[in-house]
Order: structure tokens, then sequence, then C-alpha cells
């Protein structure tokens, strides 16, 4: 049976995804079933569709640039491209791959967070943009480079606790 893929945007409609409601967390390179990958970000283009067929039809299915397919992950657990890998996401569904490597953002509504962990993301916001104004002022070469890493410092502090809600928050779905 051909499957039927729907467009993002149209999807993110129907989810009604307004980025206001949701907040969006970069869970890096994960392992995805092609199946459940639901919607393109745009058309295909036939002619790269029919090098990619050749190339893996000559080489196999190669998974090098995990990160060129970038995919978000729906509150449904099913996943729409969100930039780029349309044309790989379409083939490895019509060559039958199981399996995926590719950059995955998460999009989790607001309303399924408490007040607590609401104010944490706003607070850990709050302190990024105060911290790259400071820094866009800043004249100083080494202290520039100093902000700099505590940027870094408290951007992987809000990523681990991003991902740590997220984590709490797959459990609580899967309760339900």
């Amino acid at each position: 049976m051909k499957k039927i893929w729907g467009m993002t945007d149209t999807i993110l409609k129907q989810i009604s995804y307004n980025s206001h409601d949701f907040i969006s967390i970069e869970l890096g390179i994960q392992i995805v079933n092609p199946l459940d990958i639901i919607g393109l970000s745009r058309k295909l283009d036939e002619e790269k569709l029919s090098t990619l067929r050749r190339k893996i039809a000559e080489n196999g299915w190669q998974d090098i640039e995990p990160h060129g397919i970038s995919l978000i992950r729906l509150p449904d657990q099913s996943y729409v491209v969100n930039a780029g890998g349309n044309h790989r996401s379409f083939l490895c569904n019509e060559f039958g791959i199981n399996n995926i490597q590719a950059q995955v953002t998460a999009f989790v509504a607001k309303n399924e967070l408490n007040d607590n962990q609401l104010a944490e993301i706003m607070a850990y916001e709050e302190i990024i943009c105060k911290l790259y104004r400071k820094n866009q002022v800043e004249t100083n070469e080494r202290k520039r480079f100093k902000n700099l890493n505590i940027i870094s410092e408290v951007d992987l502090k809000y990523t681990t606790y991003l991902n740590e809600l997220y984590h709490e928050y797959l459990k609580k779905v899967n309760v339900r």
C-alpha cells in the first residue's frame, strides 16, 4: 500500500500549532522509524529522487549525514520533516528502511507543563538573552570570550533541563 504523505504546514495547523503554545526541545540525533514520518515540508523533485534512488540501489542506504534530516516530533510521537531530508524520508519508506538517524526537535504543549516548569524555562531564556545582550556591547575580546563560555554553560544546563522535562512528559503521556 502506497503511503500518503501530508505537508508539514498542514499537519502543524491541524494540531493547532502556535509557537506561543508549545516549547521546542532539541533532542539531537535520534534513531527514527521512517514509518513514523508522516509529513514533508515541501514537494519532492523527481530528478533528485531518481538520483538518490540510483545511489541507494548502487550503494545501499548510507546514513552518513543524519543531521541533514531535520524532523519535528509531534505530541502524538509521529514526525514531520522540518527543513532538510524530505527526499531521504520519502525514499527510506519506499525502500523499507527500518531505522534512520535524524536531527530531532520535539514540540511539547505548554499546557502539559506546570507553573514551576514554565517559570524555570522563562528564567533560563531570560538569563541567556541578558548574557547575549551583555556580550554584544562588550568591547574587550577576552571578556567576550569569557562571556561566551558562560553562555555555553548556561545553555547546556538549559538543554539538560529541557531534555529532563521531555522525558517526564513522555512518561506522563504514556501513562494516559
